[in-house]
């Protein structure tokens, strides 16, 4: 921008306006984007971005993006994503990257895929490669710019086109085009016939970066080397010759002296490990475009792929590759199971592979026993969820018996634990309850864990029961000061985590035995009872919390005094939830299609500016507020003081009201300027701030905290939600303080032999992870959790778990098996009872428990108005049951509430089951009496006039004239 003024006072000085022509040579794309790239150069992001947005309103035609990849390079328009930040304001700078930078992107790709990838320009340029050299370099050179988009093209007519001449000017070009059409060419050697497989793998040898190639999956044409080399005596001998010449030429003789199944692992292993490079991995959107062989069309297609997936797709055809060399190899067999198993788990999140991945479920009922159960030690020991998950859930649908044998080592007397109980005190609770359900699938057999099962199915029954759906998960914060604890539950709910706050380490472990359903732990290094080094080695042992992520808070020893403009920031945003208004502020204009663009328009002006007025009125309004109580505080009188504060209090009511009600600029152009216009006077006089930095904040503290007193459960969420959308950088506030390096040092000690523990800074703000944007908590949660199995659970694979394990407790109940004592589960059933869906499991399990609390939480569910009828029948039913069992249980209370519901119930049906329960509960002989004396003799209906007999119909009579008189 600076720039552009620049020249223009340039040009005004030497003798008025610039002639026409260099004002349209410097409007020129090709002159913007030189302009853009030299602002970037220097660090001028935000000018750059200025210019980007020039060049893309130029409207560059498709030869402008061509001629510039040309000259700066085929990735020139990629790399603006490496840009981390362009604007200082996240919220812009991500639209920015949205709208512009991706829209550039998005032009040029079009551009390409137009000009340069036209399927017809490739055509007749591949063609030409069979003719004169003249014509072959042009048709390589063109091909280049094309990319890989000329794959599938030059591999069809390498099919089809058997000329010898042909051949040689196409394999030619093999060796002298970019390295991007390499993977598709190695995907097309492993389908074509085996005289072009030959031609193309000597051809990809003979190219200058084969080193290069071969250190990428997609690129490393080594493992079909490998399989080709190794091909039975009555395959193709020249096509074995040729991967046997070519593997000398990459590795030397060492290659004579390796097995192919043995380097084919190797080549598989880091797949496995998640270790999988490959050359076309875009890192920040982490898909890899792959190749496939497309049998229709006889070549080869791009398909776009996660990293996960293409290590996948890689790891298991080697491994496939491997088996069929040496079938007899159970180290590539179990490779293959593992990496199938473990993918298809985390794909499925946890769930049923026997419904959701049939190929897998085979796969693994196919395995011979020992080897599963080999897996499944290694698995455990290993720390590996998902697979452990898999093959116990495989397990127990094969029943597999052997599974709950303790087995006995060689040369020792000691029995080891059998896998299927070693599984079902592992740290994972999907583990455990899988565990648990596949044993309780087994015939019977002596495992002696039935209270260990009974414990697994009680925890994941209650787990989830009654509780709300939420995407990201529970969080438990542990801390001895409530203050600082409860400010890490806000921001933690501010990023979408339910949140706990537990005062000491006993409390934690009292929690963590009691249910398995929180998916992460914010530990405070100044927990007690018992200290920080013996609540991470008890968290390590404990089976429901070994694998859960543990953040440690580097909270500082002395509490950090918070700043009078934190403070303020925090009553903007308790304004913004508690302020009362009857303002309305109306939604967006909808275009709508039956009127013109300028009536659109007009409507759309209208809308705004109604918009803006109510929300400058609300502002108004808040700001008033907020000076009043800033007076109340006494900050001090000093006119420095009174300056700072006459520009952060509007700007910070402003953000707040922004924050609440997330208006789009262009649909609330009068707070965004003004907003502006604050944050730049505070920014342009740094001096100010040094006023405020003494100003006592006693009062001005009680004000907030009565304030935050007040606030209702709803208008708390209002509050946490509006205060954690503040921008600290964008607003200028003072940043949280980092950890110190000494107590750093410190902590790093004491957690080193803890894989799932992390150290963060104290919290003070809830943070992004949007785009380049990571700061705050929640960039430090989603750093934590790399591991896929250790990431919040579903919850619709919480609640399916949850499900599962309320249907075995009734199916014990009503004695599918015996030998378990279902008492300890009733706390977990009679919270069941409060989700509809889980209810009539725990309707049945309860019924035939002989416990009081069981018995009268039936009767509470049967007298219960609002719960669905037919689960209250049920419950009645059950009720019943329960009393001729075992006898009245229920308290005086809730005969009460059975009484009562019986006098309003209007449904006859199920008034008829509370009158058998009332009087099962408090009847007594008189009632039969008393009853006799209140019922109401039914009306008889009139009579009907009985059928005719057959043959017994009368004829119609004839109608009577009448007689004249």
């Amino acid at each position: 921008m600076r720039i552009r003024v620049t020249l223009l006072a340039l040009g005004l000085l030497l003798g008025g306006v610039l002639p026409a022509t260099a004002q349209e040579a410097a409007k020129t794309p090709a002159d913007v984007f030189r302009n853009a790239r030299d602002l970037l150069q220097v660090g001028s992001l935000e000018l750059a971005a200025d210019s980007l947005k020039d060049f893309l309103n130029l409207k560059p035609a498709d030869q402008d993006y061509l001629d510039l990849e040309t000259k700066y390079g085929a990735a020139v328009f990629q790399n603006l994503r490496n840009v981390p930040r362009w604007l200082p304001d996240p919220k812009k700078d991500e639209d920015f990257k949205k709208t512009v930078v991706e829209g550039i992107i998005a032009a040029a790709m079009k551009a390409n895929e137009k000009l340069l990838r036209d399927p017809k320009r490739l055509l007749r340029l591949v063609q030409n490669l069979g003719e004169t050299r003249e014509e072959r370099d042009f048709a390589i050179q063109e091909l280049n710019r094309a990319g890989d988009a000329v794959v599938p093209v030059l591999v069809e007519n390498l099919r089809i086109n058997t000329s010898t001449d042909y051949r040689t000017g196409a394999l030619t070009a093999v060796t002298r085009l970019k390295a991007d059409v390499v993977p598709g060419l190695v995907v097309a050697t492993e389908n074509v016939v085996d005289e072009l497989k030959v031609g193309l793998i000597r051809a990809l040898a003979a190219r200058p970066d084969i080193l290069n190639l071969v250190g990428k999956a997609d690129t490393n044409f080594a493992p079909y080397l490998w399989y080709l080399a190794s091909a039975p005596p009555e395959e193709s001998a020249a096509l074995r010759d040729a991967a046997v010449q070519t593997l000398r030429l990459l590795s030397g003789d060492r290659s004579d002296n390796q097995q192919a199944d043995v380097e084919l692992v190797r080549y598989a292993q880091p797949m496995l490990e998640r270790r999988g490079s490959f050359a076309a991995h875009d890192k920040l959107r982490n898909r890899v475009k792959t190749w496939v062989w497309d049998d229709g069309l006889k070549t080869v297609k791009p398909v776009d792929l996660t990293l996960a997936q293409a290590e996948e797709q890689f790891g298991l055809k080697y491994l496939k590759w491997a088996i069929e060399r040496r079938p007899g190899s159970e180290l590539a067999q179990e490779m293959f199971l593992t990496l199938a198993t473990e993918r298809a788990v985390e794909r499925t999140n946890f769930g049923d592979l026997a419904k959701s991945e049939p190929g897998v479920s085979q796969l693994l009922a196919a395995a011979p026993a020992p080897m599963l159960l080999s897996m499944l030690d290694a698995a455990l020991a290993e720390k590996r969820p998902a697979l452990a998950f898999g093959l116990t859930q495989a397990l127990g649908d094969r029943a597999e018996k052997s599974a709950a044998i303790p087995t006995i080592r060689e040369g020792s007397k000691d029995a080891r634990p059998a896998p299927l109980v070693k599984a079902l005190n592992y740290s994972d609770p999907r583990v455990q309850l899988a565990a648990a359900a596949a044993l309780l699938k087994l015939p019977p057999v002596q495992h002696g864990a039935h209270a260990r099962i009974i414990d697994v199915l009680k925890r994941a029954a209650g787990s989830e029961a009654g509780a709300a759906d939420n995407t990201m998960g529970r969080a438990l914060i542990v801390d001895p000061l409530s203050v600082r604890g409860d400010q890490v539950a806000g921001l933690m709910r501010s990023i979408g985590y339910q949140a706990e706050v537990i005062g000491s380490g006993r409390e934690l472990f009292k929690r963590v035995n009691r249910t398995s359903d929180f998916d992460l732990i914010l530990l405070d290094r100044h927990v007690a009872e018992p200290e920080l080094k013996d609540v991470l080695a008890q968290l390590a042992a404990n089976v429901n919390a070994g694998r859960r992520p543990v953040l440690v808070i580097a909270s500082p020893d002395k509490p950090t005094p918070v700043t009078v403009e934190t403070l303020l920031a925090r009553l903007a945003a308790l304004i913004a939830a508690t302020e009362t208004t009857d303002i309305v502020i109306p939604p967006p204009y909808e275009i709508d299609r039956r009127k013109t663009k300028s009536e659109n328009d007009d409507l759309r002006r209208v809308n705004v500016e109604f918009r803006d007025r109510q929300l400058m009125r609300i502002y108004d309004g808040r700001l008033a507020r907020m000076r009043r109580i800033v007076a109340a505080a006494n900050l001090g009188t000093a006119p420095a003081l009174h300056s700072r504060l006459g520009l952060r209090l509007p700007q910070l009511t402003l953000a707040a009201l922004l924050a609440e009600y997330d208006p789009a600029p262009d649909f609330a152009p009068t707070p965004f300027r003004e907003l502006r216009s604050y944050t730049l006077l505070l920014n342009k006089q740094p001096e100010l701030a040094k006023a405020i930095e003494d100003a006592p904040t006693d009062t001005l503290i009680r004000l907030i905290e009565q304030l935050e007193t007040a606030l209702t459960p709803d208008l708390r969420l209002v509050n946490q939600k509006v205060y954690a959308r503040l921008d600290v950088e964008e607003l200028d506030l003072p940043r949280a303080p980092g950890i110190d390096p000494l107590l750093e040092a410190r902590l790093k000690q004491a957690v080193q032999n803890y894989k799932n523990v992390s150290i963060i800074a104290e919290p003070y703000s809830a943070g992004s992870t949007a785009g380049s944007v990571k700061y705050g908590l929640a960039y430090e949660v989603q750093a934590t959790i790399a591991d896929p199995a250790q990431r919040p659970r579903d919850p619709g694979e919480r609640k399916a778990s949850t499900k599962m394990a309320v249907d075995w407790l009734r199916r014990l109940a009503v004695g599918e098996q015996t030998g378990y004592d279902l008492t300890p589960a009733v706390p977990a059933l009679r919270t069941a009872l409060g989700s509809d869906d889980l209810a009539e499991g725990a309707i049945e399990a309860l019924s035939r428990i002989p416990v009081a609390e069981a018995q009268q939480d039936l009767l509470r569910f049967a007298a219960t108005a609002a719960r669905p009828l037919a689960l209250r029948g049920k419950a009645a039913d059950a009720a019943i049951r329960h009393i001729q069992a075992h006898g009245k249980m229920s308290t005086a209370e809730v005969n009460m509430a059975i009484a009562t519901a019986l006098q309003a119930e209007a449904n006859a049906e199920m008034k008829s089951k509370l009158t058998v329960l009332s009087i099962a509960l408090s009847g007594t002989p008189a009632d039969l009496l008393n009853r006799i004396k209140m019922f109401t003799v039914p009306v008889a209906p009139p009579a009907k006039a009985a059928a005719p007999m057959p043959g017994d119909e009368k004829k119609p009579t004839e109608p009577v004239e009448e007689k004249k008189s």
